[in-house]
């Protein structure tokens, strides 16, 4: 089945939408992705909220030392009470999981009650649907990075609130 690109443009520009709705104001940046360009496109270009990375690009640093920065940032987190009521109400802070030396990482809104019981993102009925969308993609789970915006499940399973997730990306 050929790429449509214009249809993966508009579903992108469609999540993108959703994401600013929801009150997510920043992305952070990603590496162009190989693959060629579309020979027409008419898919809109949007001003996306994506500030340039300020760390280098995680190619050049070892997967170790990735490792060992991401489990001192997780320790970090697990600590954080900026937002206190959902410090107060979980039962763990959900940081991420898979490989150290891929190139795509899917970003979730926020832990639900399986996330937050187990310490992991995407466990619950979300996340077997992840996992069947990443092995259709060909990929094993071992090749992609998992997280959340939010590290912490809001009570009810509610949606984020704007400053929590400012709070989890400061």
């Amino acid at each position: 089945m050929p790429l449509d690109r214009d249809h993966i443009a508009r579903q992108v520009q469609g999540h993108l939408q959703t994401l600013r709705e929801a009150g997510v104001e920043w992305l952070p940046a990603a590496p162009p992705l190989s693959v060629p360009p579309a020979t027409t496109s008419t898919a809109p270009t949007s001003g996306l909220f994506v500030e340039e990375p300020v760390a280098p690009p995680a190619s050049s640093v070892p997967p170790e030392e990735r490792r060992q920065a991401l489990q001192m940032l997780a320790q970090e987190v697990a600590g954080c009470c900026r937002c206190a009521e959902l410090a107060s109400t979980r039962t763990q802070t959900v940081f991420g999981r898979g490989g150290m030396n891929v190139d795509l990482c899917f970003v979730g809104e926020a832990p639900g009650a399986d996330e937050d019981a187990k310490g992991q993102p995407f466990v619950g009925a979300a996340g077997q649907l992840l996992s069947k969308i990443i092995a259709a993609c060909g990929l094993r789970e071992d090749e992609v990075y998992i997280c959340n915006i939010l590290k912490c499940r809001p009570p009810g399973n509610r949606t984020p609130l704007p400053n929590e997730a400012a709070n989890c990306r400061t």
